[in-house]
């Protein structure tokens, strides 16, 4: 079993909902489609597509928990800009 961690991707789904939906860059469906398959392939339990993604899942480790659903929470907020 492996878990798949991708970023925004860029599906159908944007075309309904806002662009502020997505938090960081939008991932094309084959490269997260890729990523699953290598991580599958090097029987990896976890895989994070992209490394502005796998940067950002990291840096959760580096700062203190509160900051981090601070930040979390402005990130994701209706109406941002």
């Amino acid at each position: 079993m492996t878990a798949l961690c991708p970023s925004a991707t860029d599906t159908a789904f944007f075309d309904t909902a806002s662009d502020s939906a997505s938090v960081g860059w939008r991932m094309a469906p084959a490269q997260v489609v890729a990523a699953a398959l290598s991580g599958l392939d090097h029987r990896r339990s976890t895989v994070v597509p992209g490394l502005g993604n796998r940067l950002l899942a990291g840096s959760s480790r580096l700062v203190p928990r509160q900051a981090v659903t601070r930040i979390a929470e402005r990130r994701m907020r209706p109406g941002r800009g």
